[in-house]
């Protein structure tokens, strides 16, 4: 009976183990049904390891790997690693950890001779899509992810997946490296809209930019008010600094502005204008407090205001929320934001460098700046009276 063949033939530590080649020179004059009834010998060979076992003075060594009329080991090594590849992706491990095995053992394969072709025949088989390494060292398993998410976009469809779980591999996709663009060139692809939370540290980031830009909004326009007054003109008054919304919204006509219900986040500072803002898009607007709302713009706005006090959304913080655009025949006057929810955010200029990251985190609501205020609105109206 034979029990001394080494499990594991691999280099460690830079030395190699007992040579293979002692071993199989015992073996050379061994009868082929003698081996064969050491099943459990061979069974047992770590599946890992690099089978060198050859044909020896005509005697098959490795009965359980070498097919009859084959006189090389080689196909049999290549059939040891294939099986390798497809044992470590049917691991019941963690996507990741599992990514990770099979990457390991791909390198191993290719490093102990497997062809690239052979390899990348069992891949497909496997439903893997793979590259090897780059030249910065990084293995690029992301393919795998993508073509994890490729599938599981089916299955949500049918509604065989829910979106969490789905929602889940996109997230492990992410920790692995995935480039977040060649996710969203996926999700794109199959019309599925994208949702990137904003991160604490990215929030923070946008509330340093915007109160930069504020400041130098205010001194370009501080130091041209003081050049008008020195010069006595007003044409030192014109900056290239780009108009708010407060003067944006001035220049509304009453076609457009009559159509949304609007309310103006201009509590507190900047910051906390910005935190108003996503709690509103959030968790939409609380039924227990008192959610003020009035027409965008109004020609008459000065009277009304002169009668009642107030009219019209406050204009001079952060953002104006608006409602869906009210129906041509007012059929719809009477839904507000509160019911509604918010359907679009006009945007003072200090903050135009948030709007892509406030655009991706929630996709169905329109971010519109204060110098696009007029064209945008009109054209969302216009797309709502077309239907």
């Amino acid at each position: 009976m034979i029990d001394n063949i080494p499990r594991n033939i691999q280099e460690q530590d830079g030395n190699a183990l007992p040579s293979r080649e002692a071993e199989v020179a015992k073996l050379a004059n061994t009868p082929v049904s003698t081996l064969s009834e050491a099943e459990d010998v061979w069974k047992n060979l770590d599946p890992f390891g690099d089978d060198d076992s050859e044909i020896v003075n005509g005697q098959i060594v490795s009965p359980g790997n070498v097919k009859i009329g084959e006189t090389s080991a080689q196909p049999a090594k290549e059939r040891a690693w294939l099986k390798a590849i497809s044992e470590a992706n049917d691991a019941n491990l963690p996507d990741t950890e599992r990514g990770r095995r099979v990457q390991e053992v791909l390198d191993r394969a290719l490093a102990n001779g497997v062809p690239k072709e052979v390899i990348h025949q069992r891949l497909d088989e496997l439903g893997i899509q793979w590259k090897p390494k780059t030249e910065t060292g990084v293995a690029e398993a992301g393919e795998t992810h993508l073509a994890k998410i490729n599938r599981q976009i089916e299955e949500m469809k049918a509604g065989r997946l829910s979106q969490g779980d789905f929602q889940t591999s996109i997230n492990k996709a992410k920790l692995a490296g995935v480039p977040v663009d060649q996710i969203r060139g996926v999700l794109e692809k199959a019309g599925i809209k994208i949702t990137e939370a904003l991160s604490p540290e990215r929030i923070t980031e946008l509330k340093l930019i915007a109160a930069q830009k504020a400041k130098e909004y205010y001194q370009a326009e501080e130091e041209a008010l003081f050049d008008a007054i020195a010069s006595k003109t007003t044409e030192a008054t014109q900056t290239n600094t780009p108009p708010d919304l407060k003067i944006e919204r001035s220049r509304l006509t009453d076609e457009i502005g009559h159509r949304f219900a609007a309310h103006g986040i201009a509590k507190g500072s900047r910051s906390e204008q910005l935190d108003t803002l996503l709690r509103l898009l959030a968790s939409g607007i609380d039924p227990s407090r008192t959610f003020h709302t009035a027409d965008l713009f109004r020609s008459d706005e000065n009277e009304i205001a002169f009668a009642v006090g107030a009219a019209g959304p406050y204009d001079t913080g952060s953002f104006i929320v608006l409602g869906e655009p009210k129906s041509i025949d007012q059929s719809t006057n009477n839904r507000d934001i509160a019911e509604t929810g918010v359907a679009g955010v006009l945007v003072n200029r200090e903050w135009y460098d948030a709007i892509p990251d406030l655009q991706r985190a929630y996709p169905n609501v329109r971010f519109i700046r204060a110098d696009q205020m007029r064209d945008k609105l009109t054209e969302w109206v216009q797309s709502i009276d077309q239907k």
